[in-house]
């Protein structure tokens, strides 16, 4: 296929596309709604696919376009997810939302404003290599409807009923989530909670604490929260009960749409900038995002805060946690011909974490956290030859490592 050829079909395939780049050149990052951000990014996804159907990946002229939609695609998938959170800041059910408001809606504030300076600056950069490349370039609007701006809700006349599993009371599945909950808040090493300055300190936090494989599997972490909490409680009991389980699902949901940002900011800062072997490339690329300005808000303005979601109410789960879980200490005396080797130690480690509430492993005192297994080894590598084990936690846990 020729160039010419390929470039009329590329400017017939993403009008809408264009359209969308177009309003963002037009319009303040203010005026930007997750609906419109979002269905960007999906424009920008199949813009790029449809790129390297048609090869452009070998093509000198095209890959140049391509790098540019995938600049844009990034940008406005981390943007989508600030305003996101920023639309649901007013609904989340927290003992001072004005505070919150004031703070995180300030903060949020921030980062729309430098990741659109950064948005408006690939839409330029497209714009121009699309024009040199030959493609026509639609300037007129034509986005699609984006539903309303305020949030609306349908009349509740559907009743619901709290479904009780056969295995599972509420409470269990309470405190399930609370031990999920203080779990996620404990996985920031200590020096991944601290702010970087400068370009060696940010640089050595992205390779230590958020290479992409890793700023996905927190994000999952946190959607899973999330999800576990609006399936299992969020119509239950439990929650009216204890209001401050609604504060904590806020906490969570505010860390999960911070992390969803890191993830496609980390993505373009390693696929485009880090890997990239084109020295062309990561200038353009710097000329937009420069690296010192994204690496600042992936790592202080996101990573870190998103952290701060979640430690500010670490307490309160604790608190919340000892009541429902109900933690009791029994003592296990070890079978004959059992020792505490790695194998049944992973067991126990295994046990622990398929029920997602915290258990401490004691010997002769000395505690452990039982869903670690460096932990235990070292636990047990301290105290050779104990022959009685004592653990902490809720009854059900425990009576599944005692069988």
């Amino acid at each position: 296929m020729s160039e010419a050829r390929f470039a009329e079909l590329l400017s017939n395939f993403t009008r809408p596309f264009q359209s969308s780049v177009a309003r963002v050149l037009r319009e303040p990052p203010e005026q930007w709604t997750e609906p419109f951000l979002y269905g960007l990014y999906r424009q920008a996804t199949d813009a790029e696919t449809f790129l390297d159907d048609h090869g452009a990946k070998r093509s000198l002229t095209f890959y140049q376009v391509r790098e540019a939609v995938a600049r844009v695609r990034w940008l406005s998938l981390a943007a989508s997810a600030f305003a996101h959170l920023t639309a649901r800041l007013p609904s989340y059910r927290v003992p001072d939302s004005e505070a919150l408001q004031r703070e995180l809606g300030a903060h949020l504030q921030d980062l729309v404003r430098r990741l659109g300076g950064m948005l408006v600056a690939a839409s330029q950069s497209l714009e121009q290599q699309w024009l040199r490349s030959e493609c026509l370039w639609n300037e007129e609007a034509q986005e699609g409807e984006e539903g309303p701006q305020e949030r609306w809700t349908l009349r509740a006349d559907r009743p619901l009923e709290a479904i009780e599993s056969e295995d599972e009371s509420g409470q269990t599945r309470a405190a399930r989530f609370l031990g999920r909950f203080v779990r996620l808040s404990e996985a920031w090493a200590p020096e991944a909670r601290i702010r970087r300055r400068g370009q060696e300190e940010l640089t050595a936090f992205m390779a230590s604490y958020c290479p992409e494989p890793l700023a996905r599997m927190m994000e999952a972490r946190a959607h899973s929260l999330q999800s576990d909490f609006d399936t299992h409680l969020r119509e239950s009991s439990e929650v009216e009960e204890f209001p401050g389980l609604m504060t904590l699902r806020s906490s969570v949901s505010q860390c999960f749409h911070l992390l969803e940002a890191v993830t496609a900011l980390t993505h373009l800062y390693e696929r485009h900038w880090l890997h990239e072997k084109d020295r062309s490339f990561r200038e353009s690329l710097e000329e937009i995002a420069p690296r010192m300005e994204l690496l600042d808000l992936i790592v202080n303005g996101c990573v870190i805060r998103a952290y701060r979601c979640l430690h500010e109410h670490a307490r309160l789960a604790e608190e919340l946690l000892q009541q429902f879980a109900r933690p009791t200490e029994r003592k296990i005396p070890l079978p004959a011909g059992v020792d505490l080797h790695a194998r049944p130690l992973t067991l126990i480690v295994a046990l622990v974490n398929h029920h997602k509430t915290p258990v401490q492993m004691i010997l002769v005192g000395q505690p452990a956290n039982a869903a670690s297994i460096l932990s235990l080894l070292l636990l047990v590598g301290a105290h050779p030859g104990q022959r009685e084990v004592s653990f902490r936690g809720s009854k059900e846990v425990l009576d599944d490592i005692q069988l």
